[in-house]
């Protein structure tokens, strides 16, 4: 079965990955899965949450920059 993920692209740098996550955290967003990996100079996090419009908003809010999926093809 498919389900819905996000992505972050984030600057490689130490931390990174667990500022947004402490960002779901402290929204009460829970994450069902993550996965992140570096390509061309940056992460990647894609992930899978209980409320992902909710996960949005706070993406938008902390200024996180959003990769749709489509677009990592072109990366490679």
């Amino acid at each position: 079965a498919l389900s819905d993920v996000l992505a972050l692209e984030l600057d490689d740098e130490p931390g990174r990955a667990a500022d947004a996550v402490k960002m779901f955290s402290d929204a009460s967003i829970s994450i069902a899965y993550m996965f992140t990996f570096l390509l061309r100079g940056k992460g990647i996090m894609v992930f899978r949450t209980d409320n992902p419009e909710k996960a949005r908003e706070g993406v938008i809010l902390n200024k996180l920059n959003f990769i749709a999926v489509k677009d990592l093809s072109n990366w490679v």
